[in-house]
């Protein structure tokens, strides 16, 4: 019968610790998984006396405490917009910020869908749905979303514009993250239909039932 000692118990679950990490699909739990791989870690190396080990999750630890707080303060900024003003605002510290001039096309209809902006301040125009965007609006969700990620709208600036941006692929891991991140994008994509799309009760027939020539 094979006998343990204490540290020995630690060191698998540190071990087993690590090995959850990678069966993990989102990095909030990622991390806190790894803060206590980390400690565990530290606490074999201590009592173990393998300083290469111990000296490692030292110097992880932080940096996974850091990288969770982080992204708890973003959740928590992300879920005060969808909630409060309906604004991406408290994320414009985490994007890169770009400057344009009045006349500038943002994107044409059918370019790669690659980054989505938000407006800080200025105007701009969607020429096709003939939509006005001005601070706080949010441009390109649609494309980053749709399966062939192409532009499904010119956009220009009407004036000299200041915008926040980030990644497609950033967006995307926002989105399928943090669901409150994902029903403000849905809420934004939905409003912007019903604008482009006005009803009209004569031409909408009930599910089931065929309109009326």
């Amino acid at each position: 019968m094979i006998s343990l000692e204490p540290v020995d118990i630690i060191g698998y679950i540190a071990g087993a610790l690590v090995l959850t990490t990678f069966y993990l699909q989102t990095m909030l739990k990622l991390r806190i998984v790894a803060i206590f791989s980390n400690i565990a870690f530290i606490t074999y190396g201590a009592l173990t006396h393998a300083v290469p080990i111990l000296v490692l999750h030292v110097l992880l630890l932080p940096l996974n405490v850091t990288r969770l707080l982080q992204m708890k303060r973003l959740i928590k900024r992300i879920v005060a917009s969808a909630h409060a003003d309906k604004s991406l605002a408290p994320m414009i510290p985490f994007m890169k910020t770009t400057l344009l001039p009045a006349n500038t096309v943002l994107f044409a209809q059918g370019d790669p869908a690659d980054m989505l902006y938000y407006v800080v301040r200025g105007q701009l125009t969607a020429v096709t749905h003939k939509i006005d965007l001005g601070p706080g609006s949010v441009i390109g969700e649609i494309g980053v979303f749709m399966p062939a990620h192409k532009r499904s709208d010119t956009v220009i600036c009407k004036t000299d514009v200041e915008l926040g941006s980030i990644s497609a692929a950033k967006a995307r891991v926002l989105f399928f993250e943090h669901p409150e991140f994902a029903a403000y994008l849905v809420r934004i994509i939905a409003e912007r239909a019903a604008r482009a799309i006005p009803e009209s009760p004569a031409s909408v027939a009930p599910i089931g039932r065929q309109p009326k020539n």
